[in-house]
């Protein structure tokens, strides 16, 4: 039996799907727009009354346009089926194609573009709404899921483990990571990877392997993941470099839920099925948490008292090794930290309410100076 237009649009289309799953981003475009030429012709063979039909072809049509980087065809596409009368739901999805198709036009002009790879979140539960979050709530995670890829990033190309400071130019100018805009259903976003057009114009000039985004999206759910099943072989499968596994499992404890704001945290890349996805919940932090008791380096004052502090992050010096924590009640305490210190995982808890796990030399107690050293510290629920 001979496909219809439509059936061998969608045919090309799972096809596209397959050839991009396996990296061959050129290969995938050509099929589709040979897809989109096949959803055209069908597109036009729908009767004008035929209003829902027409809507959902003329919403795939559009969709495959996009996909096959065909922007200016796909916005002047979309522009005349907007003005022809489907119905409103159909019309919405087109405009969201056509704020996209215009963000991907802006990156072509910067000689930038989508890699395909993004990694998906959905915050859920407690003061979380369908579709909205509390402001700081989602600036939070947003921020803290793009700090986590960019160590996976630095990681991915081999590099020294960065101890203050943002990514390198080089690496900002070879990856960005773009949040999207949320979605209805719990509270949606994305990190989507950005990368040159063209790859590195010289690529031998670089001291480093070029970041893939694939590899970077698949690194930092390979952390949660293994952090969800409680899994030390795993982490370290994961990430074989000591020093980078404790930074990751760090700012992975920092996308975890610390209270009743919200109870999970979905995670899965792109390509990954709902059913594989990375669910975190309360209890991970513990894990996390001992996780990383059991990464740190044994104390160097074995004689010491441990405490715990909590209170307001209200000042922070790592390059003067301290930092200053108010409690609900009592004076402004200043806790030392230790140099090696990453300013991307305290950073973010400034003016939040925090948990530090010190130490107390008995020798300096005993002569009146009890100043505490920092062990670990952990946001919680404000």
């Amino acid at each position: 039996m001979t496909l219809s237009k439509h059936d061998q649009a969608q045919e090309l289309s799972a096809r596209a799907e397959l050839v991009r799953r396996e990296g061959d981003r050129l290969a995938a475009r050509d099929l589709f727009s040979q897809a989109a030429a096949f959803e055209g012709i069908a597109l036009r063979e729908i009767p004008s009354e035929k209003r829902r039909t027409r809507g959902i072809l003329a919403v795939s049509y559009a969709a495959l346009l996009f996909k096959a980087a065909e922007y200016e065809q796909a916005e002047a596409e979309i522009c005349a089926l907007l003005a022809s009368g489907l119905e409103v739901h159909h019309r919405e999805q087109l405009r969201e194609l056509l704020q996209v198709t215009w963000e991907e036009q802006q990156l072509a002009r910067e000689s930038m573009q989508y890699s395909g790879d993004e990694i998906l979140v959905a915050l859920r539960g407690g003061e979380i709404g369908v579709g909205t979050a509390p402001a700081d709530v989602a600036v939070h995670f947003m921020n803290a899921f793009n700090l986590l890829a960019f160590r996976a990033a630095e990681l991915d190309a081999g590099l020294e483990l960065r101890r203050k400071g943002p990514p390198s130019h080089e690496i900002q100018s070879l990856l960005q990571a773009r949040a999207t805009q949320p979605a209805a259903g719990s509270y949606r976003f994305s990190i989507r990877f950005v990368e040159p057009a063209q790859g590195a114009l010289f690529p031998e000039a670089l001291s480093f392997r070029a970041p893939s985004p694939k590899r970077i999206s698949a690194i930092v759910v390979q952390v949660l993941r293994a952090l969800e099943s409680d899994s030390p072989a795993e982490l370290e499968q994961a990430v074989p470099r000591a020093d980078y596994r404790l930074a990751l499992i760090r700012l992975a404890r920092n996308v975890m839920p610390s209270g009743s704001a919200l109870t999970e945290v979905e995670v899965r890349t792109a390509f990954d099925s709902p059913g594989d996805a990375v669910f975190l919940r309360l209890d991970q932090r513990r894990k996390a948490s001992e996780a990383i008791k059991a990464l740190r380096p044994p104390s160097e004052e074995p004689e010491s008292e441990q405490g715990i502090v909590v209170g307001i992050l209200r000042g922070l010096s790592l390059d003067n090794t301290w930092l200053q924590i108010r409690p609900e009640d009592g004076p402004l305490q200043q806790i030392r930290t230790n140099p090696s210190e990453l300013d991307d995982v305290i950073g973010p808890m400034v003016n939040r309410k925090v948990e530090a796990r010190v130490h107390y030399s008995r020798k300096h107690q005993k002569m009146g100076r009890g100043t505490a050293q920092l062990i670990d510290i952990e946001l919680l629920e404000d």
